[in-house]
């Protein structure tokens, strides 16, 4: 097994939780990112985490990905909480940043869910 894959695996088997944002490519998970799945599949280091999938495509984008990124965590027994913010471009610099305050409220309070959800499961305390 490559290195950059026992990492990837230990990352996140150590992990309390995940927090994924994919693009959506050709209406699926990018092959790259699905393969990163596929090396966890066998070592169970994504078996039944807490797993928030954060949409920030445009209003009606990105849906399709979700779909697929359903099917994968299900697989992996996962506890999968979606979370869509659509980014328009109002809510973009010139170089793609998001730069709308709301939208960083939003995403700032996901983050915060996760880890809240995530130190429930661990009986913590969250920060």
């Amino acid at each position: 097994m490559p290195e950059v894959v026992a990492r990837f695996r230990a990352a996140c088997e150590a992990a309390a939780g995940l927090l994924i944002a994919v693009p959506e490519y050709a209406f699926g998970i990018p092959g790259s990112f699905k393969n990163a799945l596929d090396w966890t599949v066998g070592s169970g280091s994504l078996y039944r985490k807490r797993i928030t999938v954060l949409n920030v495509a445009s209003p009606g984008r990105g849906l399709r990905v979700l779909e697929a990124l359903d099917h994968v965590f299900s697989a992996l027994d996962a506890d999968i909480v979606h979370h869509s913010v659509p980014v328009g471009g109002r809510d973009r610099e010139p170089s793609g940043e998001i730069s709308g305050s709301t939208i960083i409220d939003e995403l700032r309070a996901v983050v915060a869910e996760l880890a809240s959800r995530a130190a429930a499961e661990a009986g913590l305390r969250p920060r």
